[in-house]
């Protein structure tokens, strides 16, 4: 398998990307009245699929919403200012670094899931460790010793790990989708903003499949003239997947499982079997040596 991942892009852009806008503006109008901006911290709530799978949609959306009131408070207590805020996100401004966090995650391209950024790992770390005294945690293409030694002699302090994780006996991943996260290499996975439905214009890396597959061999059309679009292909616990639906498959997820987008960085290279937390952890801290 190939150790190059590809990178594509739907045919369909956002004609004005309204998130970036506010930043512009709430920046500019804060420059002008002799302040400065100097970071951007974008917050969302773990585990809020879960919520609805357990709870319902009332309930569920009653505690993000409590989630989300203590997460502007926050932001405020730390003077900073919320731009806004979809779904269980936040996206915030704050006058410097320092003020806004305590660490910094710089996240690489080689990331699985939804990704932020363009720039390579190694070069992000260098980057931000010029630029700031904040802790840096290195994440993106990391699943062994290897990768988690370069990412610390870069210049970071600790290292994040994804993709490795969804190989552990603990997760909440369905068997299919294991079964080809441990099959996969780099060169299996794709970076695009296909699986858009609950996140649009949210670019995201993920194992090529047949729903991927079959839009390419459609000449990639854009949102609304994709094949198959408004399919159901599965359940997940009480919710319907649509195909082009940014859920993954989860133990509970019944249906074609194959279909649906399925998250990965390109560190599955270094995932070829299923194991507990604890030994996944060990693995990768084992043999690091920093210089």
């Amino acid at each position: 398998m190939s150790n190059d991942a590809s990178i594509t892009r739907t045919a369909v852009q956002p004609a004005k990307d309204r998130t970036a806008q506010a930043v512009k503006e709430r920046a500019a109008g804060r420059n002008r009245a002799g302040g400065s901006v100097r970071a951007v911290v974008f917050a969302d709530i773990t585990g809020s699929g879960g919520l609805y799978q357990s709870f319902g949609d009332l309930r569920a959306m009653s505690l993000i919403t409590r989630c989300l009131v203590a997460m502007e408070e926050q932001v405020y207590h730390h003077r900073g200012e919320v731009i806004k805020t979809v779904g269980e996100g936040m996206l915030s401004l704050f006058p410097d670094a320092n003020t806004g966090a305590s660490a910094v995650i710089a996240q690489g391209v080689e990331a699985g899931g939804h990704v932020q950024g363009m720039t390579p790992l190694l070069t992000l770390v260098r980057e931000i460790t010029a630029t700031l005294a904040l802790p840096v945690v290195a994440a993106g293409g990391i699943a062994d010793s290897a990768g988690a030694e370069r990412a610390l002699n870069a210049g970071a302090q600790a290292v994040a790990c994804g993709t490795a994780f969804l190989a552990a006996t603990e997760a909440d991943v369905h068997r299919h989708y294991r079964a080809r996260l441990i099959a996969a290499g780099a060169g299996d996975t794709e970076l695009t903003d296909l699986f858009d439905i609950g996140w649009p214009n949210a670019p995201h890396r993920v194992i090529r499949n047949r729903t991927v597959i079959d839009w390419e061999s459609a000449g990639r059309p854009p949102a609304g003239c994709r094949p198959g679009e408004g399919d159901v292909v599965g359940k997940r616990g009480r919710t319907r997947v649509t195909r082009y639906s940014d859920a993954q498959p989860t133990t509970s997820t019944d249906g074609d499982i194959e279909s649906m987008a399925m998250y990965a960085g390109t560190s599955v290279d270094h995932v070829r079997r299923v194991a507990p937390s604890a030994a996944i952890t060990e693995a990768i801290a084992f043999g690091i040596r920093r210089r």
